[in-house]
């Protein structure tokens, strides 16, 4: 059995980062196991990402379950299935998230994550090629973003057409204020995708510290009583071991993240028992509550839906081609203090190869 100080399992949108970081210090010996491949030749293309939508080389091909408000269809949950999960497979497009949600989660006991005690982390991982205020944006970080000026004229009247009806143009949404029109900053720089697999594996693959295993599916965590001390994983078949003496971290997404606890016997006991597994720690909250935005039948009103998830063959409509790169992110609350639902337009033209180039019209 291999020994490590940190297992890291899951090498995407956060794997990534963490085993960066902890294989920064040259002390840290790094295990970072994924499912998946190392790569695949459509995901450093931008409108490669139309490539990867239904392939189950770099998919995991989840969907939900048919629901009345779907009209019993199954909706596509993409997830990433290579180095940088979905981050390799997704539309690029870059949005932090509305302050207020972050602030809300702190109000609600979640210490830390307020949206002042996060910035700092936002800042730190980009490196931002647009204008905008520092105090909000990063210039140094691994993760580049850009931010595309509306030269096209069907965009430019898109946002000139909005201003007149009293929304103006958001120079950047991932500043001050999230209110108002403006072209979707995107995680694209020098006509490449930039996922966290070429920005944060890509530039430390030689440091001798950190050994990155691909398809490596992990199958369980190996438990003394209630305390991780190593993971059981399998490539090509060969069950194997590895023990982690500092620490195991589980970053294997919102889906299979819980699914590995529960393999491991870490969640709802009743749950655990019925499906065989020995409950090794009741942890009821375990696999539940995951939301989704979807959009309903009103246009202007949001929702979130719960769904219960399974792996199967996604069939999303293949959308035209075309880019996605003007938005409205307008949130819960806008400038004046009052709610405001959210809102995101597509404009598509014939050829793009913006950001959401391919999207399916129902996708998120």
């Amino acid at each position: 059995m291999q020994t490590y100080d940190y297992i890291v399992v899951g090498a995407g949108s956060a794997g990534a980062a963490v085993a960066n970081r902890l294989s920064a210090d040259p002390r840290n010996k790094v295990l970072l196991l994924e499912a998946g491949r190392a790569s695949h030749p459509w995901s450093s293309i931008p409108i490669g990402m139309a490539r990867l939508i239904t392939n189950p080389a770099a998919n995991w091909l989840y969907s939900s379950e048919p629901e009345a408000s779907t009209n019993g269809r199954r909706l596509p949950v993409p997830r990433g299935k290579l180095l940088g999960g979905s981050s390799s497979i997704n539309g690029m497009v870059f949005v932090r998230g509305q302050a207020q949600d972050f602030d809300t989660w702190a109000q609600m006991g979640n210490r830390g994550w307020s949206y002042t005690e996060v910035l700092p982390f936002f800042k730190r991982m980009e490196s931002y090629a647009g204008g905008g205020d520092d105090g909000f944006r990063g210039r140094e970080g691994p993760l580049r973003v850009t931010n595309p000026e509306p030269r096209d004229l069907l965009f430019a009247t898109i946002i000139k057409a909005a201003a007149q009806v009293g929304i103006r143009h958001n120079l950047d949404y991932n500043g001050a204020s999230q209110a108002g029109i403006a072209m979707s900053q995107a995680t694209i720089a020098g006509g490449r995708r930039m996922s966290t697999a070429h920005c944060y594996l890509d530039p430390v693959r030689n440091r001798q510290n950190l050994h990155i295993e691909t398809q490596a599916l992990t199958e369980g965590l190996v438990l003394d009583g209630k305390r991780c001390t190593g993971v059981r994983y399998s490539v090509a078949g060969e069950v194997r071991e590895a023990r982690g003496g500092r620490a195991v971290v589980v970053s294997a997404g919102a889906f299979n993240s819980p699914q590995l606890l529960e393999l491991s016997g870490i969640g709802q006991p009743e749950r655990l028992r019925n499906l065989g597994i020995e409950v090794r720690h009741a942890l009821p909250g375990v696999g539940e509550k995951p939301a989704r935005p979807l959009r309903s039948a009103h246009p202007l009103a949001g929702r979130q839906k719960r769904h219960q998830l399974q792996r199967s063959g996604a069939r999303p409509r293949p959308g035209a081609p075309g880019a996605a790169v003007c938005a409205v992110p307008a949130g819960h609350a806008g400038d004046d203090g009052r709610p405001h639902p959210r809102v995101r337009v597509l404009a598509r033209g014939p050829g793009g190869t913006g950001p959401d180039a391919g999207l399916d019209s129902d996708a998120d």
